[in-house]
């Protein structure tokens, strides 16, 4: 086991406002690359409806990369297999917190009986799923508040 995933445990309400800026954070300094303005500003919003991030925590499996000094990362996944978030505060890129995550979900999902993994991806994060052994199975374009967005549903098969 790597000293990364060592950091993992489960998410607690008491987190909730240490994720939501980690979201902020992520998509406005690092999916900024990718997404205009607009769009950016529009997703980062989503940070601030604690009830959404009340109904995840309740019904997913969700979990964080603890350090002891604070969280650099979450994701978490429906019962049905479906990874629903994934975030790594810009502070703590390319130190494997993603791929640890990644990897107890894989676990989780194995464990609980399903072949798949799916997610809708961002621009951003599509080259880490490709690495991790996802693939695209279709090219999204949806609208929030008005404003397009584009991503991808992609599934990794695991049995």
């Amino acid at each position: 086991m790597s000293n990364e995933s060592q950091h993992i445990r489960l998410a607690r309400n008491e987190d909730i406002p240490e994720l939501a800026r980690i979201f902020r954070e992520t998509i406005l300094h690092v999916n900024r690359a990718d997404y205009d303005a607009r769009q950016i500003a529009i997703w980062a919003s989503a940070a601030d409806r604690p009830g959404t991030w009340n109904d995840r925590l309740a019904s997913q499996y969700f979990l964080v990369w603890d350090s002891g000094a604070g969280i650099g990362g979450f994701a978490c996944m429906t019962k049905q297999g479906y990874l629903d978030l994934m975030f790594v505060s810009h502070l703590h890129l390319r130190k494997g917190i993603a791929s640890s995550l990644l990897f107890r979900l894989i676990k989780y999902a194995k464990d609980i009986g399903l072949a798949s993994l799916g997610t809708e991806s961002s621009i951003t994060a599509k080259p880490f799923f490709e690495k991790h052994g996802f693939s695209v199975v279709q090219e999204n374009e949806k609208e929030w508040e008005g404003v397009s967005f584009i991503n991808y549903f992609m599934v990794v098969h695991f049995i």
